[in-house]
């Protein structure tokens, strides 16, 4: 079997993962829970009820999709290791560079499949340059949650030590831009050193992860394609899911299984 066939293989086989394991099932209960409480919410304001619905919406389906993404990733690669289904799979003539990375894209092509299935129902009411803008940039904040997801899962083999990392190093992407404005508030006495060296360990952090606050902003939703800065998004995707990629296909290689 050539590279390219074992490589088409894989990613078929991490669709029927998806499948088996009910990942996109939950996602669409995600997504329909999150538009209900979204409608309810929205139920309650004096004005602009359908701009509040979209707003809220897709910020409770963000974070939901996140998590859901994050735990079927590494409860599907933590099995294979458990079931030694990988170890099978790696007793043929299969490169483990190749098994990475397809898996890597079929994951990041689930990302992509979830963000679009996530923009349906805003598709009524949203402008279509909007609704597009706010698509691809919540598929990109995904696929950056997919590449940190597969590898921490087989860096660390086991599900809740790998989600829980998976969610801090998100978290932190969310909040590092304010964390950083709040280190240097007014109220912060600049003569500290225990400020200072929070202050600049804050200002280094933020230069080495993505700032995902700038991702799906729903402001794009309300207020136009402007709320969301594609070119950041677009350029900041591909570096960290690249760097992500390599950080944990090098792992894979020297880990012993």
């Amino acid at each position: 079997m050539t590279v390219g066939a074992q490589f088409a293989a894989l990613i078929c086989w991490s669709g029927r993962e998806w499948l088996r394991t009910r990942g996109l099932l939950l996602a669409l209960g995600a997504m329909v829970g999150a538009y209900a409480a979204a409608a309810f919410m929205a139920g309650l304001a004096v004005t602009e009820v359908e701009t509040q619905h979209h707003v809220y919406y897709a910020g409770l389906v963000r974070p939901l999709l996140v998590l859901l993404l994050a735990l079927t990733i590494v409860a599907n690669a933590v099995r294979e290791l458990d079931d030694r289904i990988l170890e099978t799979q790696l007793a043929r003539p299969l490169a483990r560079s190749t098994w990475y990375v397809a898996k890597l894209c079929g994951h990041l092509l689930a990302a992509l499949a979830l963000a679009s299935l996530a923009a349906l129902p805003l598709a009524p009411g949203v402008a279509p340059a909007e609704l597009m803008a706010w698509t691809l940039s919540l598929a990109c904040e995904l696929m950056i949650v997919a590449a940190a997801a597969l590898a921490f899962a087989l860096s660390l083999a086991h599900v809740a030590g790998a989600v829980a990392t998976v969610l801090a190093f998100y978290t932190l992407c969310r909040v590092i831009t304010a964390s950083v404005l709040l280190s240097q508030g007014a109220t912060i006495d600049p003569a500290n050193p225990l400020n200072r060296a929070i202050a600049w360990g804050l200002a280094l952090l933020s230069h080495l992860l993505p700032d995902l606050s700038r991702y799906a902003s729903s402001a794009s939703l309300a207020y136009g394609a402007g709320g969301t800065d594609l070119a950041y998004v677009l350029t900041q995707t591909a570096l960290y899911t690249v760097l992500l990629g390599a950080l944990g296909l090098v792992d894979f290689e020297r880990r012993s299984l």
